[in-house]
């Protein structure tokens, strides 16, 4: 009887839903569509899982093998997994489920993923905070010995605190009030400190809003608990990486979620990390004054690796064109400002010092720590005045930023770059410590300094220049050729200059984002192993890489505007790049020709973009190398200037 009446009601469902459709069809109206499920992504995504639970399970095997001294036992205890194998297994994983997370706008699937981030995020800041904490509080001497890991307690509860917070503003929001309009920042800042009672009130009165802070804070604590009872465990490597996850994760849940809370709530953690980073960075530029060891260089450096992105995901989120993603971007530069100004004031301090006090024992801070801090502070100061401007040209380069930017390809090419370099650092490292590849930073070095030529000096890196030119250039102009928007355009109240460095800007920021990703390895074996290395030849390879890719992106723009065809693009920029390699493999062949004379090797260096290259990655920063990139960039540029002046007389 049951299944009687279960087949009566499916069979008039079915019937109302085709009477509706036709009746919708008969009046002119379209038909009910439904989203097709993506049978694709979802099997990727159970894929996905799969490989990551498997490749989670073999660093936790190589972990517990060293920790317990597996090495003696008989099968399977001594088996070892090699890193390349992990790796493998945890991108195929990543990559598989990133898929599913972006094509899946399935409610449960996208919360689910969400779910993830926000545990992925929680966990490694509260790690980060209690590992930082713990190092630097023993370094003070502090007696007793349970103290410094009481003190990281709170700070890294507080923090927990503070993320369960944000990610929980949303609610809090939704259930006690929006935020008034017609405030001015005075009334704006009380309201926004006020968010504690707001908060309680809403735990009070909603349900959501009490789930919400019940698992936040019970997840806060439970990492925070085994960050602080795991002596002798460094967490550090493992908080970082899980921040990395967490912020990617979060990428395709702020861009499918289509309820405003659970939307806000993501953009508040990007908020909260990036702001709790880039304080981090600010408060490690003068606590060294209160007798707390100077943490500057490795960890406020590395900390704009977190910061900064999360920051922009924050602005970007939350758009640029609104009240918080505008004033967000104020702050930003303005904390840029505060950075620069305290960093050149503590490095001029010594030099006064020196010139008003003799035998004044003074020590500089320029180097490393002021030339770091004002790097920190002219990439914040640059980002928040680029996103806070109302130029033109900058709107326009924000706009292809974006774009490239967005799910796409330009997270694709982000995540090749960063798995390129990781395993270009596997091979460097095993070339550093060759007894034991699964242990870094065991062994003996058998390099000599500048020991990151090793890293930088590679075929690796050199194919991935090649490959990322005409990947960047090749539909910048051309797709806007082909599709005919390139004529509204030009027709906007717009300069053929303005269009063109927009363009140019846009893709030269994302390539140096896209190099950036190869600094982040040397700096986390850095903290890591506590050992520094000697890093001013990083330092000059991205001067060199940066003025060196802009004469190549800039070749690339050219080849993309004079046709609509982004394929015809990509392959004349990839001949004029294998040509200028050539150029290169005739170099070498005639530093190892005793009988070649000076002026040949000396021409050929001068116009080998790899012996530019290899010059930086040493520490020699030769100004006509600079010169002549930047000389190609313009020249480059003013041709494809030429072009797009040359459409208005067709």
């Amino acid at each position: 009887m049951v299944n009687n009446t279960t087949t009566k009601e499916t069979v008039v469902d079915a019937a109302e839903e085709r009477g509706q459709r036709v009746g919708n069809e008969a009046l002119g109206q379209p038909s009910i569509e439904q989203e097709k499920e993506p049978k694709a992504a979802r099997t990727a995504g159970v894929v996905g899982v799969f490989f990551l639970l498997f490749g989670v399970f073999m660093v936790l095997w190589n972990w517990a093998h060293q920790a317990y001294e597996w090495a003696g036992k008989g099968w399977p205890w001594s088996v070892r997994f090699s890193i390349p194998l992990i790796a493998i297994w945890l991108v195929v994983g990543c990559g598989s489920t990133l898929f599913h997370a972006f094509q899946d706008r399935d409610t449960n699937v996208r919360r689910g993923y969400g779910f993830l981030a926000c545990m992925l995020l929680l966990f490694g800041s509260i790690i980060t905070v209690v590992s930082l904490s713990v190092s630097w509080f023993s370094g003070l001497q502090l007696q007793p010995e349970w103290l410094p890991r009481l003190l990281a307690g709170v700070i890294g509860g507080l923090v927990g605190l503070a993320l369960v917070g944000s990610a929980t503003a949303g609610f809090v929001a939704s259930a006690t009030g929006a935020i008034p309009s017609e405030l001015n920042w005075k009334e704006l800042l009380l309201w926004k400190l006020r968010y504690p009672v707001r908060w309680l009130h809403g735990v009070r009165i909603n349900n959501r809003v009490q789930q919400a802070t019940v698992a936040g804070t019970f997840a806060a604590a439970v990492f925070l608990t085994s960050g602080v009872l795991a002596p002798g465990i460094n967490l550090l490597p493992f908080a970082l990486a899980a921040l990395a996850l967490g912020f990617v994760y979060l990428l395709p849940f702020t861009a499918n979620e289509t309820e405003t809370e659970w939307r806000d709530g993501a953009a508040n953690l990007y908020g909260a990390i990036g702001w709790a980073a880039a304080l981090f960075t600010l408060a490690s530029s003068f606590l060294d004054l209160f007798g707390v060891p100077s943490f500057v260089v490795p960890y406020g450096a590395a900390a704009v690796f977190i910061g900064f992105p999360f920051l922009a995901a924050y602005i970007g989120t939350k758009g640029a064109d609104s009240d918080e993603g505008y004033w967000t971007a104020r702050a930003v530069a303005y904390l840029g400002v505060v950075l620069i100004l305290i960093a050149g004031v503590r490095s001029i301090a010594p030099l006064v010092a020196d010139l008003l006090y003799e035998g004044s024992r003074a020590q500089g801070y320029f180097l490393p720590s002021g030339f770091f801090l004002m790097l920190i502070g002219g990439i914040y100061l640059l980002t928040g005045a680029t996103l806070a401007s109302d130029s033109r040209l900058l709107v326009m380069m924000r706009k292809e930023l974006s774009a490239l930017l967005g799910p796409s390809l330009g997270w694709v090419v982000l995540a090749g770059m960063a798995g390129m370099a990781g395993f270009s650092f596997y091979l460097f490292i095993s070339f550093l410590v060759p007894d034991d590849p699964f242990a870094v930073g065991r062994g003996q070095l058998v390099a000599e300094e500048p020991i990151i030529q090793n890293y930088f000096l590679e075929f690796i890196p050199l194919v991935c220049l090649i490959l990322l030119v005409p990947l960047l250039t090749m539909r910048m102009l051309s797709e806007e050729n082909r599709t005919g928007t390139l004529e509204v355009l030009l027709a906007a109240p717009v300069t053929e200059w303005e269009i063109v460095l927009s363009k140019f800007l846009a893709v030269w920021i994302f390539n140096m984002i896209a190099w950036s990703l190869w600094a982040v390895f040397p700096f986390t074996l850095w903290i890591y192993s506590g050992e520094p290395f000697d890093y001013r030849p990083m330092l000059s390879f991205y001067v060199g890489i940066g003025a060196m890719t802009a004469g190549f992106l800039a070749m690339g723009l050219f080849f993309s505007s004079i046709t609509p065809n982004q394929i015809v693009a990509a392959l004349l920029t990839s001949v004029v790049m294998i040509v200028l390699t050539i150029i290169v493999i005739f170099m070498f062949q005639l530093m190892n020709d005793p009988a070649a004379s000076q002026t040949k090797r000396e021409a050929l260096g001068y116009v080998s973009y790899y012996h530019h290259l290899m010059e930086f990655v040493r520490g020699r920063v030769h100004l006509r190398f600079v010169l002549f990139h930047l000389s190609l960039a313009a020249f480059w540029l003013f041709l494809t200037t030429k072009v797009l002046e040359a459409r208005k007389w067709r």
